[in-house]
């Protein structure tokens, strides 16, 4: 008589034979899906013929051509019929009639390789699309298209210029509510400045090279972050302007500052930096007394008498974490600070190795000076 296979363990083995065959079937078909967007991102070339036949096959779904590096007019007219989103960021530049052809495209287009876009009809075209807008390549962007692009949708970044003119583009840049990166950006006029000053936004300006006083009288009225982490001196005029901002101020690439431009400075409330002075003479310190807020000197590398005695009753904290030696003298000159609470000095406690047991002491025991970080660190009683 033949055994047969008791149902249960029958159904059993079925059940397991479908589990081990079903993940090769749907991973031939992500594979499939896959291989189909690496394909069409992997085209270099294209013409219109094959152009028409790829957009119904992409009904729906994203058209990724980031391969290609030109387009014709030909081939944009074709593309403009896609309704999906179309990926085109091998792009550099576009012919006026091929960048007008696109700009008739029913989707939404990403163009961010563009380093030049002279075409109204296309700058309106990405500027009425909802959504971020990156075009970060663009150096430089003229009139009118600057207008046109002032009035997007959505988020504008363009992070790559070199140059701004426009008072509404910069105002547009400034509206996004994070941090505005023009690094690259050598020059700064009364017209960009103006539309930055209009919204409260983080400006990080660090490429800047110079700064004339009506630019910097306008950003005195700015509020944010403003880096000019780019300047390397600056006029009185100037530095009290920028003083005014109201935010962190990054002046660290100052080599040197005169006492009129620290006393400006030491107008500033809030966070300063200015760690590219090396040394710190007594007129100087003593115009930067004045300052409020958490003052950065890390640049500096010894500490005078006169410069010490100048600092002793500043109105903020005074890092001064690149002095690494300090004279029993100086030690205790900042142990008679008796500001504020919130206020007084930090140093690394290496900077405490050579001091007599008496200064040691004294700046140990002191509650405006810290060794390490204001807000983390204290000192022993």
């Amino acid at each position: 008589m033949r055994s047969r296979t008791p149902l249960p363990v029958l159904k059993l083995l079925v059940a397991v034979a479908a589990i081990l065959w079903l993940p090769e079937q749907g991973s031939g078909q992500e594979a499939g899906k896959e291989s189909a967007s690496s394909t069409t991102a992997q085209i270099k070339e294209l013409d219109a013929a094959r152009a028409k036949q790829l957009v119904p096959q992409h009904r729906d779904k994203t058209l990724n051509l980031n391969g290609l590096t030109t387009l014709s007019r030909e081939v944009a007219t074709a593309l403009a019929g896609h309704a999906d989103y179309l990926q085109l960021n091998g792009i550099a530049s576009l012919e006026p009639d091929a960048a007008d052809a696109l700009a008739k495209c029913r989707g939404d287009l990403q163009l961010e390789g563009l380093v030049s876009l002279d075409s109204r009809p296309l700058a309106r075209k990405l500027a009425l699309q909802r959504g971020t807008l990156q075009l970060n390549r663009l150096r430089s962007v003229a009139e009118p298209i600057s207008q046109t692009l002032a009035e997007c949708l959505g988020k504008l970044y363009l992070d790559g210029l070199v140059a701004i003119d426009s008072t509404s583009l910069a105002r547009k840049l400034g509206s996004r509510g994070d941090a505005v990166m023009l690094v690259h950006i050598k020059e700064l006029g009364p017209e960009a400045a103006r539309g930055f000053s209009s919204a409260r936004c983080d400006l990080y300006l660090k490429g800047l090279e110079k700064i004339g006083d009506e630019t910097a009288q306008i950003l005195a009225s700015h509020e944010g972050v403003l880096d000019l982490d780019g300047l390397t001196s600056i006029a009185p005029e100037a530095a009290a302007a920028v003083a005014r901002n109201r935010g962190p101020l990054d002046l660290g690439s100052l080599k040197e500052l005169s006492p009129e431009a620290a006393a400006a400075l030491g107008g500033h409330k809030g966070a300063m930096c200015l760690s590219g002075l090396s040394r710190l003479d007594a007129e100087v310190a003593r115009g930067l007394a004045g300052h409020t807020g958490h003052l950065t000197l890390s640049g500096v590398r010894s500490l005078s008498l006169g410069a010490a005695e100048a600092l002793v009753g500043c109105k903020g904290v005074v890092v001064l974490d690149g002095v690494n030696r300090l004279e029993d003298d100086v030690a205790l000159a900042l142990a008679q600070h008796r500001a504020g609470s919130n206020t007084g000095f930090v140093l690394v406690p290496d900077a405490l190795r050579d001091l007599s047991d008496k200064s040691d002491l004294a700046v140990r025991r002191s509650r405006h000076v810290r060794l390490g970080n204001w807000l983390e660190t204290t000192n022993a009683p």
